[in-house]
């Protein structure tokens, strides 16, 4: 059984903006920056997040939505394309695309140790375990509309938000299989809606660092949501 205390579903901040990572360079003052994906002249933006000034502009593919950042390069899907771009970090240009990614690539992660990508495929409705050396896709199915992806910190399991049917996929890295899918009143004792829902049109997810919570943001959604007892 998996073993995870919480769930703590947040409330929505309705942002249009995806994902916006922070990465530090490899260069020895280790600066930090946002990539921003700007879905409406496709490009990606650099922020310096010191003083918040935009410091260049990358031309990506048709359409950028998510983006996730890696040791050395960060990945950004283009929805339009159904493609992902590989950019440095370094040098702050694309130095690869990557075609068999899926339908609609949305959210996206790499996994810490660099060797895999997972890419939401929202008209698909799969998830896409991509070999960043090898450029071998398996895709898994999950529910309607995924869009978040997230990574948890041992690398054992990967969260999907499923935005069209209020859900929440749970992948198995091991063996690449879909582990469970959580909706509404299954497997979920959550507090603190009127409506008692735990997930309402879900985006964005993220994992804390020590694996015990995962935090997902909820386009229709109001009040937060907490899960009480360990998932079984």
């Amino acid at each position: 059984m998996i073993k995870r205390r919480l769930f703590q579903i947040l409330p929505l901040f309705f942002i249009m903006v995806t994902v916006i990572q922070l990465s530090a360079t490899s260069k020895c003052y280790a600066e930090a920056f946002a990539y921003i994906p700007n879905s409406g002249d496709n490009k990606v933006s650099i922020v310096k997040v010191l003083d918040n000034s935009i410091t260049g502009e990358i031309l990506v593919g048709d359409s950028p939505f998510g983006v996730a950042v890696g040791e050395e390069y960060f990945y950004v899907t283009n929805e339009i394309d159904g493609t992902v771009s590989a950019i440095s970090i370094t040098y702050n240009s694309v130095i690869e695309t990557f075609t068999d990614v899926g339908a609609s690539p949305k959210g996206i992660a790499v996994t810490s140790d660099g060797v895999y990508i997972c890419v939401a495929n929202y008209s698909e409705k799969t998830l896409s375990i991509i070999s960043i050396s090898t450029k071998n896709r398996d895709p898994i199915e999950v529910g309607e509309g995924p869009l978040g992806v997230a990574i948890s910190p041992n690398r054992d399991y990967i969260y999907v938000t499923n935005s069209l049917d209020d859900s929440l996929s749970i992948i198995s890295t091991e063996s690449k299989e879909l582990f469970v899918t959580l909706k509404n009143d299954y497997y979920l004792d959550h507090i603190g809606n009127a409506d008692d829902i735990a997930f309402a049109t879900p985006y964005g997810v993220t994992v804390s660092p020590d694996g015990y919570y995962i935090y997902v943001v909820n386009n229709n959604f109001v009040l937060p949501t907490t899960r009480k007892k360990p998932f079984p």
